[in-house]
């Protein structure tokens, strides 16, 4: 994750520019003038604190993994609301569990 950490945030600068930022625009006529005006994630990457893979208690064609996931970031986001209005967030901090279920 820490070398591929760069990319993740190259990947989600441009979601936010050109997914969300449009999407935030058409939810209101007071957010017509929304910009992201800065996007970095950080020099710290999530971490995968544990992991349990479960193969025997499920169906012969399927695998679930549980990720045990911690992110203490130092994100940096920055936005435009309008010509008055600025916000953003200075660091995000979350820890839970994530389940991936590989299935055909």
């Amino acid at each position: 994750l820490e070398q591929a950490w760069p990319f993740f945030g190259m990947f989600m600068d441009k979601l936010l520019k050109e997914n969300i930022q449009p999407t935030i625009r058409l939810t209101n006529t007071a957010l017509k003038m929304f910009t992201f005006t800065k996007i970095h994630f950080g020099h710290k990457p999530l971490r995968v604190t544990g992991m349990r893979a479960y193969t025997h208690e499920v169906d012969q064609r399927e695998v679930i993994l549980d990720l045990n996931l911690n992110f203490d970031s130092d994100v940096d986001i920055d936005a435009n609301v309008n010509s008055a209005i600025t916000a953003g967030i200075k660091g995000l901090k979350f820890q839970g569990m994530l389940r991936v279920i590989l299935e055909p």
